[in-house]
């Protein structure tokens, strides 16, 4: 993939509140989706969704379950589960031509290290600290 191409992908990206990633650090699939959002430059809102999170329940009262990664995109009236279909959602749609950041992107081998990290880190970023406010702090 060239520089040109990734700089096009720009040129047909969607509004910047457009799409919401739903995810948590932790998650290997999560990782995956990210990267690519990040591949492709795109703007958008990131709510971290980890055990205990009390943004879980949006996420079950769209999708209908509290799986992540889930993708909303409101520009084009669509929400999705799964990373792979999440990841190629984000090329064909906003991708204006990129293609996927390597052939074994979608692989197991991308999946093993994607989870790598988690690993490495003792899973943070799975779950929300009992020292977490309960409530999001105010817009300024």
């Amino acid at each position: 993939v060239s520089v040109s191409e990734v700089a096009a992908a720009r040129d047909s990206a969607p509004p910047a509140s457009a799409i919401t990633l739903y995810e948590f650090e932790a998650c290997p699939f999560c990782r995956r989706v990210r990267e690519v959002v990040t591949y492709l430059d795109l703007a958008v809102t990131v709510v971290p969704c980890p055990r205990g999170s009390k943004h879980r329940d949006a996420v079950v009262g769209m999708g209908g379950k509290a799986q992540f990664p889930f993708l909303v995109d409101t520009a084009r009236n669509k929400q999705l589960y799964e990373s792979a279909d999440i990841c190629m959602y984000l090329v064909d749609h906003y991708g204006d031509g990129a293609l996927l950041p390597s052939e074994d992107f979608l692989g197991t081998t991308s999946t093993l290290t994607a989870a790598l990290p988690t690993l490495l880190r003792g899973s943070r970023g799975g779950k929300v600290s009992d020292a977490a406010p309960s409530n999001d702090p105010a817009e300024p």
